[in-house]
């Protein structure tokens, strides 16, 4: 007689229960686990990620404002190279006469059109034009004095890299306390470093340059008459006036120190 007629019936319950009732292992998560871990990476990423967004901007800005001072600086030494000492450009005649509108703007012309632009690559000139003719919507400047808009005139290049940069006069020589001096000697560069990608902001991507028409030096405009100041000096020009910021990104090794003022 034959024993365990059982067997197969015993085979198609397991057979079954497999099917329809998996056995739970216990490395699984529920849907709840999932769901509360997902939350709490939201919320890390959250917290975290306009930090890493910003750190980014800065290498980005930092890289772009190294980019344009290195652009303009090899330019005018090139130039020097090529037509001799820049106080025999021809701008002498208007610098040391009155410092008239007229004649501003002949130093701004001469120097750009003639010891500037032939060495730059593909450059687009506007004569005597805004930013707000050029495009730009709006330029936000949190400056204590000296304060800048997409409403002042200038000669206007558009660079081969989108940079933009504002030339007028607004740089004087004040000679002493005693015997004020008031020349027009400065050609004053204001440079967006990204052109109109925004933020268009002073101190970010917007800072100013100075070219000293008697003696060809290039170098951050200050809110100083004295180009070289301590770090501690220059943080706090930067604060009062962020386009004066330059300076001190330079100094800082081309980088926005923890302490910058990042408005």
């Amino acid at each position: 007689m034959r024993q365990g007629g059982g067997g197969g019936c015993n085979t198609r319950k397991t057979l079954v229960n497999r099917l329809f009732f998996p056995i739970k292992t216990p490395n699984a998560f529920t849907m709840a686990e999932v769901l509360i871990t997902l939350g709490i990476i939201g919320i890390v990423a959250a917290l975290t990620l306009p930090s890493l967004i910003q750190n980014h901007q800065k290498k980005v800005l930092a890289t772009q404002l190294k980019r344009t001072y290195s652009v303009l600086s090899q330019a005018i030494e090139r130039s020097r190279a090529d037509n001799g000492d820049p106080s025999g450009w021809g701008m002498e005649q208007y610098y040391n006469s009155e410092s008239s509108t007229a004649n501003a703007k002949k130093i701004v012309k001469i120097f750009a059109s003639q010891y500037l632009v032939p060495y730059l690559n593909k450059v687009e000139v506007h004569e005597w034009a805004t930013l707000e003719d050029i495009g730009y919507k709006s330029l936000t400047d949190y400056s204590q004095t000296d304060g800048e808009s997409t409403k002042i005139q200038g000669l206007i290049l558009v660079l081969n890299d989108g940079s933009v940069l504002r030339m007028n006069m607004a740089g004087y020589d004040y000679g002493t306390e005693d015997e004020p001096d008031v020349k027009l000697t400065n050609v004053y560069i204001l440079a967006d470093i990204n052109g109109k990608r925004g933020p268009n902001q002073t101190g970010k991507d917007m800072f100013a340059f100075y070219f000293h028409a008697p003696t060809g030096t290039f170098r951050f405009y200050s809110w100083s008459n004295k180009p070289q100041l301590d770090r501690n000096k220059n943080l706090e020009y930067c604060q009062k006036v962020p386009k004066t910021c330059g300076q001190l990104i330079m100094q800082d090794g081309w980088e926005f120190k923890e302490d910058y003022p990042w408005w």
